[in-house]
C-alpha cells in the first residue's frame, strides 16, 4: 500500500524543497511524491526541476496530457498557468488513478514541515473508523513547534455566517467582531483534554493545508470543486462528505508545522480577498441552498465589501504616491 503526497508549487522553490526535505528526512512509509506547478516563474520551475532530478534517481517531467501507469518515486507536473488550490491538486490527483497501489492521498501545501512520521498513524486513525471515515488529519503546529494552530480545524459555517461576516467586512471589522467569530470557528480549544490523551477528534472543516484521504473515496466525491481559485475549498469538501454520511478526524497522535500562507501574503490582501469573495458566493449558490431573499441579498453585500477593497487600494496607492 501506497501514498501519493500531492504538493503544490507556486513561485516558491525554497518552501517546496523545505518541505520534501522534512518527509523525507522523516518519513517511513512507502510515498510517491506528485509535485504540482501551478505556472511558477521561468527560473523557479528550472530550480526545483534540477533539484528533484539530483535527489530522485526516476524523476519524471510531464506535462499535462501525460498519463503514467505507475508512478516513479517523484513526479513533476508542470501546468501552463495558475489554476488555483482546486485545479492545480485535482490535476495531481488524476496522475494518482492509473496507479493501483496508490490507496491513499496526502494533499500538502509546500508550507509544512514535518517533524515526525505521520502517514502510518493518519492510515492508523482511517483504518480504526472503517467505512465512517472522509479525512484524517493531524494536528498542526505553529512555527514555534509547540503551540497549537487551532486553526486547522473548524466548524462547517453557514450561509448566513458568511453573509454577516463580508457585511461586517465592508464596515472595517466594526468592535473587532470578524475575529470573535474565527475564532468561535475554531472547535479543538474545546477538545484540549482529548489532545492531551490523544484521542482522534471528529472535525466537519480540517484545513486543507495537509490531510490524508482515501483515493476511491476522493474520486467518488469528485475530487475539489474546481470553480473556486482559493477559499473555501475546505469548506465544500465538508458539504461533500455530508453527502456521503462520512466524518472527518484529526488525528492527535501525529503533528506537523504549518509555517503559514507565504503564497497568500505575496499576492497581497486584496487579491485573496477578492478571491475569497468569489469563492464564499459560489459556495453559498450552489453549496448552500440561499431562498430568493438570501441571493437577493449576496449582491448588495459583497457589492459593499468589495467596494471596501478598492478604497483599500486607492488609500494604499495614494499613501504609495505621497512618499514617493
Amino acid at each position: 500500500m501506497k501514498t501519493a503526497i500531492i504538493i503544490l508549487n507556486y513561485n516558491n522553490f525554497e518552501a517546496t524543497k523545505n518541505c520534501i526535505k522534512s518527509i523525507m528526512e522523516q518519513e517511513q512509509a512507502a510515498y510517491s511524491f506528485v509535485v504540482v506547478d501551478n505556472g511558477s516563474k521561468t527560473n523557479c520551475r528550472t530550480s526545483l526541476q534540477n533539484w528533484l532530478t539530483s535527489l530522485f534517481s526516476d524523476f519524471t517531467l510531464v506535462k499535462e496530457s501525460n498519463k503514467l501507469v505507475r508512478l516513479p518515486s517523484c513526479i513533476y507536473l508542470l501546468l501552463d498557468k495558475n489554476y488555483g488550490y482546486a485545479r492545480g491538486n485535482n490535476a495531481g490527483f488524476k496522475l494518482t488513478l492509473s496507479d493501483n497501489t496508490i490507496k491513499n492521498v496526502l494533499f500538502l501545501n509546500n508550507d509544512i514541515i514535518f517533524k515526525e512520521a505521520i502517514i502510518d498513524k493518519l492510515y492508523a486513525t482511517q483504518q480504526h473508523f472503517k467505512d465512517h471515515v472522509a479525512i484524517v488529519a493531524p494536528l498542526m503546529l505553529k512555527r514555534d513547534r509547540k503551540s497549537i494552530d487551532f486553526y486547522c480545524a473548524k466548524s462547517a459555517i453557514t450561509k448566513h455566517e458568511i453573509m454577516w461576516l463580508y457585511f461586517l467586512l465592508s464596515l472595517e471589522n466594526l468592535a473587532g467582531i470578524l475575529s470573535k467569530f474565527g475564532r468561535d470557528r475554531y472547535v479543538l480549544k474545546k477538545n484540549l483534554d482529548k489532545i492531551e490523551k490523544k484521542i482522534p477528534i471528529a472535525i466537519e472543516v480540517i484545513s486543507g493545508s495537509c490531510f490524508l484521504v482515501n483515493k476511491a473515496l476522493f474520486e467518488r466525491i469528485d475530487c475539489f470543486d474546481p470553480h473556486t481559485f482559493l477559499y473555501y475549498e475546505e469548506d465544500i469538501l465538508c458539504e461533500k462528505i455530508k453527502r456521503e454520511h462520512l466524518t472527518s478526524y484529526i488525528s492527535t497522535d501525529c503533528s506537523c508545522i504549518h509555517l503559514g500562507g507565504d503564497t497568500t501574503k505575496v499576492k497581497g490582501l486584496v487579491y485573496t480577498m477578492r478571491c475569497g469573495m468569489n469563492s464564499a458566493s459560489y459556495f453559498i449558490k450552489t453549496y448552500l441552498k440561499p431562498n430568493k431573499i438570501e441571493r437577493f441579498l449576496l449582491k448588495p453585500i459583497f457589492g459593499l465589501a468589495n467596494l471596501h477593497l478598492y478604497i483599500i487600494l486607492f488609500v494604499r496607492s495614494t499613501i504609495k504616491r505621497n512618499k514617493e
